[in-house]
């Protein structure tokens, strides 16, 4: 499944089921969106590409630029998705 489409199924998925405020929604949204254009930078759009490693450099990356909140928002975030993945398209990491 490519990347951007696990994306909207999870943004869909949070908005009926998680009952997050619409905030916290966006929050996660403008995270996973980051942390997507960054996976596309890398020629990963498949969610089969996705690595712990992958995941790794990328908090890395964020590591310099973000607060630590904010980072340890993004992580949630990406955690959050990898584990929707885990459930509903068999990904394993």
């Amino acid at each position: 499944m490519k990347f951007d489409e696990a994306l909207k199924q999870y943004i869909t998925y949070l908005r009926s089921n998680e009952g997050k405020s619409e905030r916290t929604i966006l929050s996660y949204q403008e995270d996973l969106k980051q942390y997507l254009s960054w996976m596309k930078e890398h020629d990963i759009e498949d969610t089969q590409n996705i690595t712990f490693d992958f995941i790794q450099e990328f908090i890395l990356e964020q590591n310099a630029i973000k607060a630590s909140s904010s980072l340890r928002r993004m992580a949630s975030s990406i955690e959050s998705l990898l584990f929707y993945m885990m459930r509903t398209i068999h990904l394993s990491i």
